[in-house]
């Protein structure tokens, strides 16, 4: 991804109060920054945020957290939330290798995956979002019952995604290699990415895997 560097966009983050600068200080204490005790749902990978807004939009009752590594990226969707009156999420600038460190065991009731890369060369399989080493993580910080809902456009990161939840212990509660020939397209919100594959005409994968 090629970021186009820009002064403005790194004063719009720091600037924003969607945007927390140590996250770590709120592990455990999520209901002080948000000033109540509602569900904590995650986006991991958010991008430039429009998931993520739509989202916090439609559930106003669900706090929100998005990671992304990209300090220009994430600052475009602080920017969004900067018009708007919403107030049920916070944006972070981390690897999602640490979200241990920014939420407790067994303390979210939902993680989103939306076209992350699918690092397809065999020598980078531990980069996938959905490895061995990363469902690990998602399975300490999800409570149980929660879930992971994943979207790729790529068929070969569809069938490893699938593959290792279900090796690794989740239950596949729905999975589809076209989501708009099914029922869960109804209310779907799009990523920014969704949008450009959808309009490719370019199937959509989709899964819906819950922990035990």
């Amino acid at each position: 991804m090629r970021i186009k560097s820009s002064k403005g966009m790194a004063l719009r983050i720091l600037n924003s109060d969607r945007y927390i600068e140590d996250p770590y200080a709120y592990k455990g204490e999520w209901e002080r920054y948000f000033g109540n005790d509602n569900e904590l749902h995650m986006e991991l990978g958010m991008g430039r945020g429009d998931f993520l807004t739509a989202m916090a939009e439609r559930n106003p009752d669900i706090n929100y957290i998005g990671i992304e590594k990209y300090t220009l990226v994430i600052a475009r969707a602080a920017g969004k939330l900067e018009e708007t009156s919403i107030r049920n999420v916070a944006l972070i600038v981390d690897d999602i290798e640490n979200i241990g460190m920014i939420t407790d065991e067994e303390s979210i009731g939902r993680i989103y995956l939306n076209f992350l890369d699918p690092w397809p060369k065999n020598r980078h399989e531990k980069r996938r979002c959905t490895s061995r080493r990363f469902l690990e993580k998602y399975s300490s910080v999800l409570k149980k019952g929660a879930q992971i809902h994943f979207k790729t456009d790529n068929e070969g990161f569809y069938e490893y995604s699938l593959a290792g939840l279900k090796q690794a212990g989740f239950e596949i509660v729905f999975h589809t290699t076209d989501l708009y020939d099914t029922i869960e397209a109804e209310g779907n919100i799009q990523s920014e990415y969704e949008k450009k594959f959808v309009k490719q005409n370019i199937s959509i994968k989709k899964i819906i895997a819950g922990r035990i």
